[in-house]
């Protein structure tokens, strides 16, 4: 029986593509899809099919563009196209048989008329074929040339091709040329009077019918690959083709072979380059997404259940950190090697990436996806034994299945990775299974993403400012800069509503660049309307932080300004700081050589070590709220926030308490020396105006009148838009009775 044809498929669409395949696979032949030209390309020169399907609408070529480039190639020009037009247009139809397309058609296509085109190609292709018509004239030679078997062989024997005759009447072999022994290990005698079935490692019942499909003209005149037998058993890869001889009433069966093992190795070296995780060894993201689509097109209307499970090592960021990427890479292999390990024939398995991994499951049960995850937890929890490491590793697992007509391969993907990511936020190492409620939780997210990208567009963003104060003489001490987003319809929102879908998204980046640059022109501002500014405080994200280079934007934000540099303080979390300890180091110490200061926002809340505190030269740490709330309830958390304002004080760091919302927390930790305080107590985030009102107020008040108006009250007036009540001597408004006009009119 003939090989296959393998016929290439090319189109953006993905219901076109379908409906192709389909009509081609039912004909027995094998497709390969390819989405863009791109692909097509690396496709066709990866291995060339016998035919190219191309559809005319892709993302960056016309398919007729596509085309033309093919046939202005002499490696691709005899590879027949059909060209897939979007309408019945004769001027399209003459314009690509014009460039030398076979055929163009129209959709919708008609599935006879389509298969009928395509057999005809094929059949074309096949009689076209440059190695058959090499053949056919080395035959044409031999009957003009030659009556004896001695003179064909002496007419065809090619130092690169190994031939062998066999007689159909005896079924032996009765000739072969010298490549023929070297290729095999047979000596010249050996191989005379051999039969034939043990080069060929074909049954004798075979050999005939083929010999006599060749004799009666019957046999489909192709190049055909096969692996022919060693005298020492051992397997050569071939490619062949035959043709039957009469000579003087005999007919004779020649057999032209070409060894090519090298270039099949090469293929199969490129396939798994291309197809192929080289860590691992399993199928990559995109053979994986291609068994995955192929797998839920041919399900259809099966009845069978697709099950995908996304599989995600748990902190697998710190093996790479503490132990280095060469033994990550080996935990990488090891995982791979156990999920190989448990899949079945009907299953697949691949690596998406980094340490994501995915697994299809076949079945008519959807209890088996649910058993299989489980059962994966628990392979992938036994220890890892690597070089001479035991190493204890556990996974979060996102299931979803597919329904009858309504997923493809990308949205099955996401919706498993959406399970896998719940599991995270979850705890880590549990299974969860993709529900409805996750499909709106995505889709609200999906909706925020894109109203934020509006929201930097259209300058919706705004900074505020909450002031810190002294707990010992009660005066302004500096702002932290907070983001406030201004949204339509919706009014002022905090960051806890949509924080998290700027750092997912990576809007963080520039809507972190922004803050900085509009803190440090707010700040000019105060400067040159003649307010003496205090240090304000910037929180820096840890993508921020991490992914870009934050000393640079500093640097930039202060040369536009012209502000000092000690006026700027950057707030970096624990997590942030450890991320990456030794650009952390090199960062903060030349940005203290700069004169901008640092802190630690939340502090208690990560996991440094306190030795890190004096390595990492921060200037402040800020106690979390959590802890400051707890204050009064238990004499532990009391004993906490004493410890840490001990330990700050004795590496010579300042300390802001945060979230200070109540009268005994403030005389606590002003009786504790804590050095500033901020919170709802004493005043809330000011919009900028307000926030230069408090510094003129605060540079104006006397030291007599502080007893009776310290700048802690004036900043809760502020902010509740009420009047602070001090007059001047002469009667006449002071600059917080013009603050509170402004603010009221």
């Amino acid at each position: 029986m003939p090989n296959p044809s393998t016929i290439l498929i090319v189109s953006g669409d993905h219901r076109i593509y379908r409906y192709l395949d389909s009509i081609l696979r039912s004909d027995g032949n094998i497709t390969v899809g390819a989405s863009s030209s791109e692909e097509a390309f690396r496709l066709v020169a990866l291995r060339a099919p016998d035919l190219i399907v191309l559809g005319n609408q892709l993302a960056s070529l016309r398919g007729i563009e596509v085309a033309r480039m093919l046939k202005a190639n002499p490696d691709t020009i005899h590879i027949p196209i059909i060209l897939i037009s979007e309408a019945n247009n004769a001027e399209a139809r003459i314009e690509g048989l014009s460039d030398g397309l076979e055929e163009v058609l129209a959709m919708p296509v008609d599935p006879q008329e389509f298969l009928l085109k395509a057999r005809n190609l094929l059949l074309a292709r096949a009689r076209a074929d440059d190695a058959l018509q090499q053949v056919l004239s080395l035959k044409k030679q031999l009957h003009e040339r030659t009556e004896s078997l001695e003179q064909m062989r002496a007419a065809i024997d090619t130092p690169g091709d190994a031939i062998i005759w066999v007689s159909r009447a005896t079924m032996r072999i009765v000739e072969a040329n010298p490549t023929a022994c070297s290729m095999f290990g047979y000596t010249h005698d050996e191989l005379i009077e051999l039969c034939p079935s043990r080069i060929f490692g074909l049954g004798l019942r075979q050999i005939k019918r083929d010999f006599d499909n060749a004799i009666a003209g019957t046999e489909r005149r192709q190049i055909r690959q096969a692996e022919f037998t060693r005298k020492d058993n051992s397997r050569v890869a071939i490619e062949m083709h035959r043709y039957a001889q009469n000579l003087q009433g005999n007919w004779t069966i020649a057999t032209v072979a070409r060894d090519i093992s090298k270039r099949r190795g090469v293929e199969e070296r490129l396939y798994q380059l291309a197809y192929y995780d080289t860590l691992t060894g399993l199928p990559n993201r995109i053979l994986f997404y291609n068994t995955l689509e192929r797998t839920l097109i041919r399900t259809e209307g099966s009845g069978l259940l697709v099950a995908l499970l996304f599989i995600d090592l748990d902190y697998f960021k710190t093996v790479n950190d503490k132990l280095g990427h060469a033994m990550g890479d080996l935990v990488l292999a090891e995982v791979g090697a156990r999920l190989k390990a448990s899949v079945s024939q009907a299953d697949a398995v691949g690596r998406l990436g980094g340490d994501e991994f995915a697994m299809m499951l076949l079945s008519t049960d959807s209890k088996r996806a649910m058993i299989a995850a489980i059962e994966l937890q628990g392979v992938l929890g036994l220890p890892f034994l690597i070089d001479g490491h035991e190493l204890l590793i556990t996974v979060s697992i996102g299931v979803t299945f597919h329904r009858e007509g309504r997923y493809d391969s990308d949205t099955l993907i996401k919706y498993a990775d959406a399970a896998m990511y719940r599991a995270k936020q979850e705890g880590r190492d549990r299974i969860r299974l993709f529900t409805s409620q996750m499909n709106d939780e995505m889709q609200a997210d999906e909706d925020l993403e894109q109203a934020l990208h509006l929201a930097i567009q259209n300058d919706e963003f705004e900074v505020h400012y909450q002031p810190q104060f002294n707990s010992a003489s009660k005066r302004l001490s500096g702002f932290e800069a907070l983001l406030r987003w201004n949204r339509p319809g919706r009014g002022l929102l905090s960051p806890d509503s949509f924080i998290g879908i700027l750092e997912s998204s990576g809007l963080i980046l520039q809507v972190g660049r922004w803050v900085l640059e509009t803190v440090c022109e707010d700040i000019r501002i105060w400067i040159k309307s003649g307010a003496k500014p205090v240090c304000v405080a910037v929180n820096v994200s840890g993508r921020q932080w991490n992914e870009t280079n934050v000393e640079a934007s500093v640097v930039k934000a202060l040369e536009a300004s012209l502000i000092p540099p000690e006026l700027l303080e950057l707030e970096l979390t624990e997590s942030a700081l450890m991320a990456d300890t030794e650009h952390t180091t090199s960062s903060i110490r030349n940005l203290r050589k700069l004169g901008v200061r640092t802190s630690i926002d939340d502090f208690g809340t990560g996991y440094s070590s306190l030795s890190y505190l004096r390595v990492f030269a921060v200037d402040r740490l800020k106690i979390d709220n959590s802890f400051i709330r707890r204050i009064g309830m238990h004499r532990d958390d009391d004993a906490l926030v004493r410890a840490i304002i001990r330990i700050a004080h004795s590496l010579n760091l300042e300390v802001v308490a945060e979230g200070v919302e109540t009268e005994p927390q403030q005389a606590f930790l002003a009786r504790h020396r804590c050095d500033h305080l901020q919170g709802y107590l004493l005043s809330l985030p000011l919009q900028r105006s307000n926030a230069r009102a408090l510094l003129v107020l605060a540079q104006s008040t006397r030291p007599a009148q502080e007893a009776q108006t310290s700048d802690m009250r004036a900043g809760k007036s502020i902010a509740e838009g009420r009047n602070p009540h001090i007059a001047s001597d002469d009667g006449s408004s002071t600059p917080q009775e013009t603050l509170y006009l402004v603010q009221n009119r």
